[in-house]
């Protein structure tokens, strides 16, 4: 800095806090817009993957039987697990998107809410990986099996089940990226 020059300092008032930016973009409506996707993202994972199923008729020639069998999501924890996260989530999006909107009008309150978000959004990010996780591991086993175990791939049996959990899981992974950006947003924010 020049010699003299003392650089000023003001309080900033709830309004600024509400009107702040980032990369030139109102940190608020950002937040908000992201929150939206949160929750349609997780909507759209959890409603794919629960309507998701498959019914085959398979034909044994030991016993020279056709047996029925289906595919569902409830078949397996880890898929019931994703699912109800999802929905969660979205509710969790869905929730925060009205906080977000209600505390523009009550500016005064909205550092303590972006604490609450700020570590709810890491716990839903973290059930969301858990769920992710652990729904991509059956899913990789279905498709693959494990040789080591003897298990075998179910997918070339339910080819279009498979699919489309795949797709759900692919899908599910946008609003674990978008919640880790509005954590890292409501880091900025705090800190300004």
């Amino acid at each position: 800095m020049a010699a003299g020059l003392k650089p000023s300092y003001t309080e900033a008032s709830p309004n600024d806090v509400v009107s702040g930016t980032f990369l030139g973009l109102s940190i608020f409506k950002l937040g908000v817009g992201l929150r939206i996707l949160v929750s349609v993202f997780s909507f759209v994972a959890a409603v794919v993957f629960v309507i998701d199923k498959q019914t085959k008729h398979i034909y044994v020639a030991s016993i020279q039987t056709t047996i029925t069998t289906k595919a569902k999501f409830g078949d397996i924890p880890a898929f019931v697990y994703f699912a109800v996260t999802m929905f969660v989530a979205s509710l969790y999006g869905l929730i925060t998107t009205l906080a977000s909107i209600v505390v523009a009008f009550k500016p005064d309150f909205i550092n303590k809410l972006r604490l609450h978000l700020v570590l709810w959004d890491v716990v839903i990010l973290g059930m969301m990986a858990a769920a992710i996780g652990g729904a991509g591991c059956v899913g990789y086993i279905a498709e693959n099996g494990n040789d080591h175990l003897g298990w075998q791939e179910v997918c070339t049996t339910f080819g279009k089940y498979c699919g489309t959990l795949m797709v759900a899981l692919f899908i599910s992974g946008f609003p674990a990226i978008i919640l880790v950006t509005l954590i890292m947003l409501s880091f900025i924010s705090l800190n300004n």
